[in-house]
């Protein structure tokens, strides 16, 4: 039998697609300005942003979405429509909010603050969350 002596982690994360408001203006009664999550992964975290764009997003989403994956029709039929409400959002992001940019980035389970922020980012309006989930 094998053992592993040593630092032992568990990888475990959650993955993001976020479409992200472009930097605001801080509020002018309170100074306060959203995080720029950008900036966070690049300069203080661990975790990482793993594409820029929204061609990377609605690759990353078909890949992670195809039909030919499953074999089941009913299964098919949920996969085939959750993959096209993404790409749809996503196309409708680029359409109203052209100016937002897209990102897919993985969040170790040990960073709680980072998964916090962005569903508070989500909920304010800030950030929308095109898909997340653990892996």
């Amino acid at each position: 039998m094998k053992s592993r002596s040593g630092f032992v982690s568990n990888s475990s994360t959650s993955s993001f697609i976020i479409a992200i408001r472009p930097d605001a203006e801080p509020c002018p009664t309170c100074g306060r300005k959203d995080l720029n999550l950008k900036s966070y992964f690049n300069e203080y975290s661990d975790d990482s942003i793993t594409s820029y764009g929204a061609d990377d997003a609605k690759k990353q989403i078909r890949d992670a979405y195809d039909p030919r994956d499953w074999e089941d029709d009913e299964t098919i039929k949920q996969i085939t429509t959750r993959r096209d409400d993404m790409l749809n959002m996503v196309e409708d992001i680029l359409e109203h909010k052209s100016d937002w940019d897209i990102i897919s980035c993985r969040v170790s389970h040990d960073n709680e603050m980072l998964t916090d922020v962005i569903y508070e980012m989500d909920s304010n309006g800030s950030a929308i969350i095109i898909e997340g989930k653990d892996d």
